[in-house]
């Protein structure tokens, strides 16, 4: 019986065999005469024969979205792939997914590190944002690369500016600020713009953060917040003052003063003097 399921299974992989090879060399055959007409000049001297095995080649080492994408982005896509090496699988998938625009991440050894470090959120936002993404990724990682995918041009600007100068980073809470973008997209992208300077103090940065939608919304002012710290400061600095008195050392040295000014003015010397003075002067 065992030996009876061998033979079936082998007779199985022999006859499938030859369907695979033949499903994948129709679908070179075709990637190849959509190569010639979509991309002539850049096919050179090449053959539909000899592009095709070249295609199939490329489809058994890297899988078969490989052939696709090399369909889809002309001869480039064979360099891009062997640039790529052990991640040619993944830049595939990328190029079928984006087309032409992923050229811009394969083709480049930082996007590409970019891309293959943080994954396909990275990749889209470089692709969305090109030129502006990049230094935000590279610094800030996954969080960045979700708020600038969910952004407009303007907010992506913005928060490349931000990262530049500092502003992310002033209260230790980029990361926090990023994933609200992320959230929230270009309404949070703003808020945080136009109120980077409360932001930069971290109690302010610790409430906002802690229930950001009514701040974005408008019902909550958050310079209300960046008040609250000084008054509870100044508070406690009179609490602190009333609880460090001690009254009994006031009350004493007050009835002492008044003591010593009664002895004084009934002291006959320091009357006699007095009276001189006063009828001196007039």
């Amino acid at each position: 019986m065992m030996r009876t399921a061998v033979v079936a299974i082998m007779l199985l992989s022999i006859c499938h065999g030859p369907v695979l090879a033949g499903v994948k060399s129709k679908a070179a055959r075709e990637a190849a005469e959509a190569l010639f007409e979509r991309f002539g000049k850049e096919v050179g001297e090449e053959s539909i024969e000899t592009l095709a095995a070249k295609l199939g080649t490329y489809g058994t080492k890297y899988g078969d979205e490989a052939i696709d994408a090399i369909a889809k982005v002309g001869p480039r896509g064979f360099r891009l792939l062997d640039d790529a090496g052990a991640n040619a699988p993944q830049i595939a998938r990328l190029i079928n997914r984006h087309g032409n625009d992923a050229v811009w991440v394969a083709s480049k050894p930082r996007n590409l590190a970019i891309f293959i470090k943080h994954g396909d959120e990275a990749a889209e936002a470089m692709i969305k944002h090109p030129g502006v993404a990049e230094p935000v990724i590279e610094r800030f990682g996954q969080p960045a690369a979700r708020a600038l995918g969910t952004v407009s041009e303007q907010s992506a600007r913005r928060i490349r500016m931000m990262a530049d100068d500092g502003s992310l980073v002033a209260a230790g809470k980029a990361d926090e600020l990023l994933d609200v973008i992320g959230r929230y997209g270009d309404r949070a992208a703003s808020f945080i713009w136009n109120h980077k300077g409360a932001l930069a103090v971290a109690t302010v940065a610790a409430a906002f953060l802690a229930d950001p939608q009514p701040f974005i919304d408008g019902t909550r002012d958050l310079a209300q917040v960046a008040v609250q710290p000084l008054d509870s400061a100044a508070k406690e600095v009179g609490k602190g003052v009333a609880e460090g008195t001690n009254w009994t050392v006031v009350i004493v040295t007050l009835a002492t003063l008044v003591a010593v000014l009664l002895v004084l003015r009934s002291w006959k010397p320091w009357r006699r003097r007095r009276r001189e003075q006063q009828a001196l002067g007039s």
